[in-house]
């Protein structure tokens, strides 16, 4: 569980930095690229295989984020750092023998201390601003925000642990 708390933390810092530095598309190109991700670990890791289908559906899939990916003109390394951390996270969580809850409550027993003390450890007049109230409803508003995301992971781990990679990457 240690490791897929690194994964998720990792995939979190990514995000948040892509969002705040305005490569919006390229973090969603790497929530595009994800379920491909998925599908590739489940076979290799998982000995999944696809029906007919789902190969076809796969196919097409990869040939829309390929051709997506072709037209930023180069190496979207942001969008495969959140595809790979968050499909290897999946993983992880899928094979560890733990409950989501029991996951939930470690990786956030984790995670906590170390994105607090990074958000003690902001400069005033860096990317906040020099406006403490501001800078501190700033911060206030980001730990509200991940919040619900990590309620939203916690229903989606669970779903995870159930299904099998390739369904779950169809979701």
């Amino acid at each position: 569980l240690v490791l897929s708390t690194v994964l998720i933390g990792c995939n979190w810092f990514f995000y948040i930095w892509s969002v705040t530095t305005d490569r919006i598309l390229h973090a969603s190109l790497g929530y595009f690229i994800n379920p491909l991700v998925s599908v590739l670990l489940g076979m290799l890791f998982l000995r999944e295989t696809l029906r007919p289908n789902q190969k076809i559906s796969v196919a097409v899939a990869a040939v829309g984020v390929s051709l997506m990916a072709w037209r930023l003109g180069h190496l979207p390394w942001i969008s495969l750092v959140l595809a790979f951390t968050f499909g290897f996270y999946g993983l992880l969580r899928k094979t560890v023998d733990a409950t989501p809850e029991q996951g939930l409550a470690l990786e956030t027993w984790i995670l906590s201390p170390i994105a607090l003390f990074y958000l003690h450890s902001l400069p005033h007049g860096g990317a906040w601003g020099d406006d403490v109230p501001e800078e501190m409803e700033a911060r206030l508003r980001a730990i509200g925000e991940t919040l619900p995301d990590a309620y939203e992971e916690r229903a989606w781990v669970g779903v995870r642990w159930r299904v099998r990679m390739q369904t779950f990457a169809q979701l």
